[in-house]
């Protein structure tokens, strides 16, 4: 089910709204994007309604994508100590149920008639990047990809 919706004051053709999900709140957003808002709204409501399902989904195709990449680069970086030096430093090696418990799930955008982009925070695995899922094929999660942003 939907939760109360409004227009977005940067986006007046975009509804939002709160979703509250694994005791946290999530930014729900809703744009049509050429399709009709009944078409829109039917996808966004498809998507409250399996989000714990579509959350899971989600942190697999992350995990597919980008744990390889954290592993073998961003777990390492450069920190400044005490002194103001540079020191070289590194976060430990994840397996895949670690990275997926590290994601945390902080929006979900229904685009079009088919298109949904759920968000993450990235628990500081690339360095305050966000990381976002996009399923091309709605709640079937068959077409679907893992980015980094920011």
């Amino acid at each position: 089910m939907l939760p109360e919706l409004q227009t977005d004051p940067k986006f007046p053709d975009r509804l939002t709204g709160i979703i509250p999900f694994a005791g946290r709140t999530v930014v729900l957003s809703i744009h049509p994007d050429g399709s009709t808002m009944e078409a829109v709204m039917g996808l966004a409501s498809s998507a409250v309604d399996a989000l714990e399902q579509l959350d899971s989904l989600a942190r697999q195709v992350a995990a597919k994508r980008l744990l390889a990449e954290y592993n073998s680069t961003w777990r390492q970086f450069i920190s400044v100590d005490l002194e103001g030096q540079d020191a070289a430093a590194s976060g430990p090696e994840l397996g895949e149920s670690d990275f997926m418990s590290r994601l945390m799930l902080i929006s979900v955008e229904a685009t079009g008639d088919s298109c949904l982009t759920l968000g993450y925070g990235d628990d500081h695995m690339f360095a305050g990047h966000s990381i976002f899922v996009t399923s091309f094929d709605g709640v079937q999660f068959a077409d679907a990809h893992a980015d980094l942003f920011g």
